[in-house]
């Protein structure tokens, strides 16, 4: 063959022979008879050029390096080869590749088949695993102001979502101490109690510290939460970890702990809480009495046993000592009406009576001779002085009542007694600006008793001091309406102010009218509620339900019921009355907390049915 001719194939802009070359590459292994090839294409320098086949690199780059091999080869100059040589090579290659079963075909659309299954099974592989964030890179500072934003907007869902999708899983960062805390605290101002302990726990694994902060969080979540079993197990087992790692709470951590214990209706641990804080050597401020009043308002249950044990704690050591001569033998018994009687050999009390305080630190004054049951707010105030030990337990520590301790004072004074009266001159004395809360809660108090006129009296307070009464106001005067009088009265007096009644007010009128069961004045109330287009909630529904009931006892042809006369035309007015009436249908507590679908998905709910620490579920 002419070495001329055959290079002319190769040194074009577009080569002829490396066409052949590559349908003739699968056979190269046999057809060269080893890795340098036949002689004549080793002394034309082609094999280096035809040593990598293009299945083995990737399209086009194989191809180009080819070209580039084979042209940078033929530009140099080789040995001839001989005609000689050329025919005994010729025709021999049908018997060196007679053994051979199986070839492995390669071209250009398989080796694009296999680039395209790879392809995909990488595709499917990056599916699996999170996108990366493509966003601007943010810190978890930025992370911080922005869900405090949210939450101060009242978005907690929306902050919980950018935290815990964005931030965590979408860029990947670490989050700090002050991103955990801001999200507890706004699940502590919503109550969420199951979210803001598992959002501490996770922020436990990470090893981070919580601080002051994250604490005060979590207790203000177990105060605020309505699951209050629930939430007195979660803050009592806080306490017991913190107590065990002799963690040093601030003043404001002990109010949050404070707060939790009055909410929850554990007046026993508001004076535990309350001596802790004088132990401690903290401030303590108007608040801290405030929150002390909350847990005389809302205990029902502990404030008695706590007493029990508060007489009966100081005792033990004091008989194992004997008796000395500075505190006589004391014998305690506890009766089974849940009596405690104290004998003594002290002197006779002052005629004023004994002064017992549970606010003070030290044991109970041996002067005391005697605990009542105590079940009622004003019996509870009494444990700590009533209303002038109160105060002045408050002088001690140099602080002066603001308005918020005389409304809760005016919720816990025995309702007529002198002290109730003595609230307006405290008030005066201490030059404390009233508000229409504060004569509310007297105008409430009078109205449970029964004296409508003396809760009217209140009215004319409220115009001397410039105050204007609202929906409230009615509501309270509402409680004293037992006669139908009263009530139509009571709603002809706010139409006249210009004021429409709510649900709240007409709830109120039918309870009073239930309670007599006058279905005459309970018709009235539905009519003036129907003229004035007011919407049903589920508590009027459910007090409607309950005054068209039968008495399970009663029976018309035995005995006549004068109260029952009329209780088949209240019946069939009902039934036409609730055809017309527009409802008002009442919203989740968690409704705006949860998590807004997307697309065609199911909305996730995080709001659950809140619990604590390993609490049952509880349901409301």
């Amino acid at each position: 063959m002419d070495l001329v001719r055959f290079a002319r194939l190769f040194s074009g802009p577009r080569p002829v022979g490396l066409y052949a070359l590559q349908h003739l590459d699968p056979l190269r292994a046999k057809w060269a008879g080893g890795r340098e090839g036949p002689k004549w294409l080793r002394a034309a320098g082609l094999t280096q050029a035809c040593s990598s086949s293009p299945s083995q690199l990737p399209l086009g780059q194989g191809n180009q390096k080819n070209r580039s091999s084979v042209s940078s080869d033929l530009s140099q100059p080789g040995p001839m080869a001989t005609q000689e040589e050329e025919e005994e090579s010729f025709g021999t290659l049908s018997n060196k590749y007679s053994s051979r079963r199986m070839f492995q075909k390669s071209t250009a659309q398989l080796y694009n088949l296999r680039l395209r299954e790879q392809s995909a099974d990488e595709d499917e592989e990056r599916d699996l695993e999170p996108k990366p964030w493509r966003g601007r890179k943010n810190t978890p500072y930025w992370y911080f102001f922005r869900c405090k934003h949210l939450i101060k907007e009242g978005k907690l869902a929306e902050a919980l979502e950018l935290f815990e999708r964005q931030m965590l899983k979408e860029e990947r960062l670490q989050p700090l101490e002050c991103n955990y805390t801001v999200l507890i605290g706004g699940c502590g101002r919503a109550g969420y109690l199951k979210k803001a302990f598992r959002l501490y726990n996770d922020m436990k694994k990470r090893d981070l510290e919580p601080s002051d902060a994250t604490y005060t969080a979590l207790f203000n979540v177990c105060a605020e939460s309505p699951w209050k079993d629930s939430a007195l197990q979660s803050a009592l087992k806080l306490r017991q970890q913190l107590q065990a790692r002799n963690f040093q709470l601030n003043l404001k951590t002990y109010h949050a702990l404070l707060k939790m214990a009055a909410m929850c209706a554990d007046l026993r641990m508001c004076l535990d809480v309350f001596k802790e804080i004088v132990q401690k050597g903290h401030a303590v401020t108007e608040r801290t009495f405030s929150l002390l009043l909350m847990g005389c308002i809302q205990d029902k249950k502990t404030g008695f046993r706590y007493a029990l044990q508060v007489l009966e704690g100081p005792l033990e050591p004091q008989e194992a000592r004997g008796p000395s001569k500075a505190q006589p033998e004391v014998e305690t018994k506890t009766e089974p009406d849940h009596m405690v009687a104290l004998t003594s050999l002290a002197p006779e009390p002052s005629p004023r009576g004994p002064e017992t305080n549970l606010l003070t630190l030290g044991a109970v004054s041996p002067a005391v001779v005697s605990f009542g049951t105590v079940t009622t707010p004003a019996d509870r105030l009494a444990l700590m002085g009533g209303l002038e030990g109160f105060l002045g337990k408050m002088a001690e520590h140099g602080l002066r009542p603001n308005i918020k301790t005389l409304t809760l004072l005016a919720e816990v004074v025995e309702p007529g007694s002198p002290a109730e009266s003595s609230l307006l001159t405290v008030l005066d004395m201490h030059q404390v600006e009233a508000d229409v809360t504060f004569f509310n809660t007297l105008m409430r108090k009078k109205s449970k008793l029964g004296d409508l006129e003396g809760a009217k009296a209140m009215l004319p307070l409220l115009a001397k001091r410039g105050i204007l009464p609202n929906l409230q106001t009615f509501c309270n005067l509402a409680i004293g309406c037992h006669r139908p009088g009263d009530g139509l009265r009571l709603l002809a007096d706010m139409k006249k102010c210009q004021m429409t009644p709510n649900t709240h007010i007409y709830s109120t009128l039918i309870n009073a009218a239930l309670k007599r069961l006058d279905y005459t004045y309970l018709i009235d109330i539905l009519k003036d509620m129907r003229q004035n287009r007011v919407p049903v909630n589920e508590v009027v529904i459910r007090q409607l339900e309950f005054a068209a009931q039968y008495p399970p006892s009663f029976d018309r042809y035995k005995e006549k019921n004068t109260y029952l006369e009329k209780i088949d035309g209240f019946r069939a007015y009902y039934k036409q009355w609730l055809k017309v009436m527009p409802a008002e249908e009442t919203p989740h507590p968690w409704q705006k907390f949860r998590t807004k679908p997307k697309g065609n998905q199911d909305a996730i709910t995080e709001a659950d049915v809140d619990r604590g620490l390993g609490a049952p579920v509880q349901r409301g």
